[in-house]
C-alpha cells in the first residue's frame, strides 16, 4: 500500500454518493497520476449514477460522476482504488470519471456543462495530486486503451485534446498572447456580459453581472480574449478594470437585515436609497424583495457594496 501524505477530495463536488464497499478497494497500491474520464453511455444525473455504483453486486466503480447538467459527485474517495478502467495497473494509478451524456447513442454526445465541468475536475485533480501538464495518452487516458470498448465514445473522445488544453490553462495560467492587450493576467476586474466555452466565441453560456473576478489567460488571437477565474471567456468591451470604485463600510453584525445593517454603518436605509444602491450593483428593478436584499446584504457583509 502507497504511504503518502494525506489525499483529498476535489470540492468541486458538491454531492457525494458513496459507492458500496464490494465495488471499489480501500487504499491505493501506487501513487496517483493519471486521470481517466469515461462515458454514462447514457442521459443521467449524477445522483443517478451514484445510485448504480451503491449497488453492492455491481462490481464496478468511479470516484467521480458529472450529470448531464454539469453537476459533480463523489463516490470513491480519491485515497482509494475505484474499478473503472477494465485494468488493475491503470485502476491503482487513476482517478475515474463518469461524465454523462446529452442523449443516446450516436457520437454520444455530452453538453456543454458537464464538458466545463470536465475540464475543472481534470485540472483541480492534476493539481492537487502534483501532476504536472496533462498529456493524452500519457497521465490522461481513456477506456478503450484497455479494453475493446465504445468508451468514452466518439464525441467526448474527440474533444480529449481541447479538455486537456483548457486544463492545462487553468492550472498554468498561461498567456497565450498578450500582444495589443489593454489588460494584463492579474488585474481584478468587473464582468458585465456572457461567458464563453473558448476565446473564439463559441458556446455561449452564462450572463454575468458585475461578476468581480481576476484576468487568468489572455489570447488576442480570439474574440473573446480574456479567460475570467475559472468560469471562460468574455470579450475585451463585457469588462472593467476594477480601480477608483468605492465601497461601503463592510458590515460585520449578524443582522439579516439590511436596513438594520446599513444603518449601523450610517448609511440612508430608504427604499429610494436602496434602490440607488441596487442599480449600482447590477440589481435591476428593485421591489425590496427578500431575493434582492438578501443580495445586497451579501456584498455588505464582504465589503464589496459599490457606492452610489
Amino acid at each position: 500500500m502507497v504511504k503518502e501524505k494525506k489525499i483529498s477530495n476535489s470540492k468541486l463536488a458538491t454531492l457525494k454518493y458513496p459507492a458500496h464497499k464490494n465495488n471499489y478497494t480501500d487504499g491505493r497500491s501506487k501513487k496517483i497520476d493519471t486521470i481517466t474520464p469515461h462515458h454514462m453511455a447514457g442521459k443521467l444525473t449524477a445522483r443517478e449514477c451514484g445510485f448504480i455504483f451503491q449497488n453492492k453486486n455491481r462490481k464496478a466503480s468511479s470516484n467521480y460522476g458529472i450529470g448531464y447538467d454539469g453537476e459533480i459527485a463523489l463516490y470513491v474517495n480519491e485515497r482509494d482504488t475505484s474499478w473503472c478502467n477494465s485494468n488493475w495497473d491503470s485502476n491503482c494509478r487513476s482517478v475515474t470519471i463518469e461524465v454523462s451524456n446529452s442523449s443516446n447513442g450516436g457520437n454520444w454526445l455530452v453538453s456543454d456543462k458537464s464538458l466545463n465541468s470536465l475540464i475543472s475536475l481534470m485540472a483541480d485533480i492534476a493539481k492537487r495530486n502534483g501532476m504536472g501538464k496533462l498529456v493524452k495518452g500519457k497521465n490522461v487516458t481513456w477506456h478503450s486503451m484497455y479494453k475493446n470498448t465504445n468508451c468514452p465514445g466518439p464525441y467526448l473522445l474527440s474533444k480529449l485534446d481541447y479538455i486537456i488544453e483548457e486544463a492545462n490553462k487553468i492550472n498554468n495560467k498561461v498567456i497565450v498572447s498578450s500582444a495589443s492587450s489593454k489588460y494584463k493576467v492579474g488585474d481584478l476586474i468587473i464582468l458585465n456580459g456572457y461567458l464563453y466555452r473558448d476565446s473564439m466565441g463559441s458556446g455561449r453560456g452564462a450572463k454575468k453581472v458585475n461578476y468581480r473576478g481576476k484576468i487568468t489567460i489572455i489570447n488576442m488571437a480570439g474574440t473573446k480574449p480574456y479567460h475570467i477565474d475559472k468560469l471562460g471567456w468574455v470579450s475585451e468591451d463585457s469588462i472593467s478594470i476594477e480601480e477608483g470604485i468605492l465601497y461601503y463600510k463592510k458590515y460585520t453584525g449578524t443582522s439579516n437585515s439590511i436596513v438594520i445593517a446599513l444603518n449601523s454603518i450610517g448609511v440612508n436605509s430608504s427604499f429610494e436609497n436602496r434602490k440607488k444602491i441596487a442599480i449600482k450593483n447590477g440589481i435591476p428593478n428593485y421591489k425590496g424583495t427578500p431575493a434582492q436584499n438578501i443580495k445586497i446584504l451579501k456584498l455588505l457583509k464582504v465589503g464589496k457594496l459599490i457606492k452610489i
